[in-house]
């Protein structure tokens, strides 16, 4: 299966395939090729220019980041390594100070339980585990990047901050993977306060306007296959630019010493005049030249980092949307299992009231029949109550999917947008600006020469 196909609207069995697509989900935090091939190049010492140091987005350039108490109630600051790595949570809560440390596998138990006891709901996403292979800095300080973007998202939505997942994750009492594996089953009752608690939707309205978001759910998750396919190819041409333009400011750094070179060699051999006179860039006497050829990489900055990071972002963001949508479809797996149980415990009931003798009720005593008698009247009772139960919590989700989650997205994503192409038009503007004034300083040289 595609990670693209994993949803189908008409599938009856998107729960299952969930599990297969979280496995197969794509994205990693990586390092450019070119990067990875030949860090010699990407880490040439150009005076005090490091191209692999001052061309990643300023997240990538930082060992340890301060806390704006003010924009956040959660911040990792540092990551650690030791053997592993972990990363170093300060914050503050309901409960006080917060000052922990959690490696990515706490972060991945907390996120999978949460999606299993918040059915319906939105919640952040995270990379996914990625295999044994790199685990270089470049690559755990953009999982760290993406780390803290999920806890800084999580603080600004109050089910989840303040919920009993999130609790355990921050104060466990023991290990924190076995403390949330612990978490026991949500029965129907309790799937359904959390939803009608927090979801912001009144019920009698859900259930009159219940078709419109069905069809603006399936229109948008039909729409997502392409949509998946596009931005992972997109994240793929962004990681290109990114590169590109790491070797154009690596080939600018060296221009200078290049022309240097040839005017030293070849123009002192063709100089009809004094070798002194034809000059441009070697002058010893004014060396404004070289210094401006030098200083071109240290004037333009490389946009297209945050660029392609941008696009890894609206991926993962993305993936997360469709994952809350498909959850609409285990709550109707839920209703349909509870069906099913009714309909078989019913046709038990109906054999024993007859007097007919079933598989079960073989070598039962009359008492034990009689028991078993109350017991299934008992799971036929609750049964209709659980289907009820997921009925209401399916009209619910829907239109707290169609109405508030993927609306708030929507704008969310476009400004996102809107805040990044404004911030590539800019530093490319000043970039233009920078290499408009450097090749002036070139071409008014090369003027006076000719005077």
């Amino acid at each position: 299966m595609s990670r693209y196909d994993y949803w189908d609207p008409n599938s009856q069995k998107n729960g299952q395939a969930e599990e297969g697509y979280e496995k197969s989900y794509s994205y990693e935090p990586e390092v450019a090729n070119e990067e990875e091939k030949h860090p010699e190049v990407f880490n040439e010492d150009l005076g005090d220019l490091k191209l692999g140091d001052t061309l990643q987005p300023s997240f990538m350039q930082q060992s340890r980041i301060e806390w704006d108490r003010s924009q956040y109630d959660i911040c990792i600051v540092e990551f650690i390594k030791q053997g592993f790595t972990s990363y170093k949570i300060k914050g503050v809560d309901k409960n006080g100070e917060i000052d922990i440390c959690r490696r990515y596998k706490e972060f991945y138990a907390l996120r999978t339980v949460m999606r299993k006891r918040w059915v319906g709901f939105y919640i952040p996403g995270i990379p996914p585990k990625k295999p044994i292979g790199n685990k270089g800095d470049i690559v755990i300080k953009e999982r760290w990047y993406l780390l803290n973007r999920f806890l800084q998202e999580v603080s600004k939505i109050p089910h989840l901050w303040e919920s009993e997942e999130m609790t355990i994750f921050l104060r466990p009492t023991m290990d924190v993977e076995k403390s949330l594996n612990l978490l026991g089953k949500l029965t129907s009752e309790q799937i359904l306060e959390r939803i009608s608690t927090n979801c912001g939707v009144d019920y009698l309205e859900a259930t009159s306007t219940q078709n419109k978001y069905k069809d603006v759910l399936r229109d948008f998750v039909t729409s997502s296959k392409d949509l998946f396919k596009f931005l992972n190819t997109f994240k793929e041409y962004a990681k290109k630019l990114e590169q590109i333009r790491k070797l154009k400011l690596l080939a600018d750094g060296k221009l200078g010493g290049f022309l240097s070179k040839y005017e030293e060699s070849t123009v002192a051999l063709y100089g009809i005049n004094d070798f002194s006179n034809n000059r441009v860039v070697s002058d010893t006497d004014n060396d404004t030249v070289r210094h401006t050829l030098d200083s071109v990489p240290k004037g333009v900055d490389n946009p297209y980092s945050v660029f392609k990071h941008w696009v890894k972002d609206e991926i993962i963001d993305f993936h997360a949307l469709v994952e809350a949508i498909s959850q609409k479809d285990i709550l109707q797996g839920m209703k349909n299992k509870s069906e099913s149980k009714k309909r078989s415990s019913q046709s038990e009931l109906d054999k024993l009231n007859a007097g007919k003798k079933t598989f079960r009720s073989l070598f039962k005593s009359a008492s034990q029949k009689a028991t078993q008698i109350t017991t299934l009247t008992q799971t036929i009772a609750q049964c209709g109550i659980d289907i009820e139960n997921y009925e209401k919590a399916i009209v619910l989700v829907e239109m707290y999917l169609g109405d508030t989650a993927l609306p708030i997205f929507k704008k969310k994503k476009v400004s996102a947008y809107y805040t990044v192409l404004k911030d590539l038009a800019g530093k490319e503007q000043t970039n233009s600006q920078n290499l408009l004034e450097a090749w002036k300083v070139v071409y008014n040289a090369f003027n006076m020469k000719l005077q």
